[in-house]
């Protein structure tokens, strides 16, 4: 087990302990620069998103969010084993960031973009099917109106 990994699984733990502070340290210091080199690519992206996820939940530190999130995005796209919720997830947490920062045509651009990849995926079945629903399904057209 390499340093970096230990560092992740420290964070798991924190996290499920709730400690955030050390969880945020625990993910900052495994995606230092000695340490992101014995990361396996779809490792380093999903600890850059939860890193994210705390920062902006705990810290409000958009900044840093919007980096590991780019970041995240430029180690995903160009695995074709990178799964596509991870890849979902990545762009709706980076356009969230961008809307907050106040950058609308990024947003934009970032939602498009997660719109795309949803009508890829969905065409070509790789994301899970939805399960059937409890009952029919109305309509707020066939619904009586209250008068």
């Amino acid at each position: 087990m390499s340093a970096a990994d230990g560092l992740l699984t420290l964070a798991e733990e924190a996290e499920r302990l709730r400690d955030f502070t050390t969880a945020t340290s625990c993910l900052d210091s495994a995606l230092s620069p000695p340490h992101t080199a014995s990361l396996l690519p779809l490792v380093e992206a999903r600890a850059r998103m939860c890193l994210a996820g705390l920062l902006l939940t705990r810290s409000k530190g958009l900044a840093n969010a919007k980096a590991h999130l780019e970041r995240a995005l430029l180690v995903l796209n160009p695995l074709p084993s990178a799964p596509p919720c991870l890849n979902l997830l990545a762009h709706s947490l980076l356009a969230n960031v961008y809307g907050l920062l106040g950058a609308l045509p990024s947003q934009k651009h970032a939602l498009y973009r997660s719109l795309s990849l949803l009508a890829s995926a969905s065409a070509s079945g790789l994301l899970p099917l939805a399960r059937p629903s409890s009952g029919p399904v109305t309509s707020r057209r066939s619904l009586p109106s209250h008068s």
